[in-house]
């Protein structure tokens, strides 16, 4: 997420994101690029669970969780 936002910040126009599943398996990193609207394809790991639709965040103890 601070790669992306330094890569933007830089001006450089970010059009899509490709990543593997060393990042792919952050849904941090996939909720991010979805509530800014960039079309992504990532991998994720045979042991990651995805739910269509939105997902749904809470702050708590300091950090974003589901």
């Amino acid at each position: 997420m601070t790669l992306l936002r330094r890569v933007r910040a830089s001006g450089v126009q970010v059009t899509a994101v490709l990543a593997d599943a060393e990042f792919g398996d952050n849904s941090l990193l996939r909720a991010l690029l979805h509530r800014l609207r960039l079309p992504y394809a990532v991998g994720i790991s045979s042991d990651v669970t995805a739910f269509p639709g939105t997902p749904r965040f809470v702050w708590v103890a300091g950090r974003w969780t589901k």
